[in-house]
C-alpha cells in the first residue's frame, strides 16, 4: 500500500508575506488571480505525488509535470502537463482515454479562466482532429 502526504501551505502565493505579516496583524486580500495561481500550484503537486503512488518516477525525457524540482522557484516554473511518455504511462495504469481526459481538463481550466492552460489542451485537442482528419 502507498500513501503520499504533502502540503499546500507553500504554493500560496503570499506564504511568505504572511508568515512575515502575522506579527502585524494585517489581512491579506487575494486577486482570482492570486486564487488561480494557488489552485494550479496545488493540482500540479498533487497530480504529481498521486502519479508517484502509481508507480511513475520523475520524467526524464522531457519538460513535464513529473519533473523532479529542488525548489520552489525550479517547481514553479515546470510545466503542469504531462509529456508524452507519462501520459501514456497514466493513461494505461488508470485505462483513460486520451480525448476525454484533455475535454475533462478543457472544462476544469474553461470553469477557473486558466487560458494559458487552456490554449494548450485546445491545441492538443486540435491536434487529434487533424490526425482524425488525415486518415479518412
Amino acid at each position: 500500500m502507498n500513501v503520499a502526504v504533502f502540503s499546500f501551505c507553500r504554493y500560496d502565493p503570499h506564504f511568505y508575506e504572511k508568515v512575515l505579516k502575522r506579527k502585524k496583524k494585517r489581512k491579506i486580500n487575494y486577486t482570482k488571480d492570486d486564487c488561480r495561481v494557488f489552485l494550479l500550484r496545488s493540482c500540479k503537486v498533487m497530480v504529481h505525488e498521486i502519479a508517484h503512488l502509481f508507480g511513475i518516477v520523475h520524467c526524464g525525457f522531457w519538460s513535464c509535470l513529473m519533473n523532479g524540482s529542488g525548489h520552489l522557484e525550479e517547481d514553479f516554473s515546470q510545466s503542469i502537463h504531462l509529456c508524452p511518455v507519462d501520459l501514456h504511462k497514466v493513461m494505461t495504469l488508470t485505462g483513460s482515454e486520451v480525448r476525454l481526459t484533455y475535454n475533462k481538463l478543457l472544462s476544469f481550466y474553461k470553469k477557473y479562466q486558466c487560458s494559458e492552460e487552456e490554449m494548450w489542451i485546445e491545441g492538443r485537442l486540435s491536434s487529434f482532429e487533424q490526425k482524425d482528419d488525415m486518415s479518412i
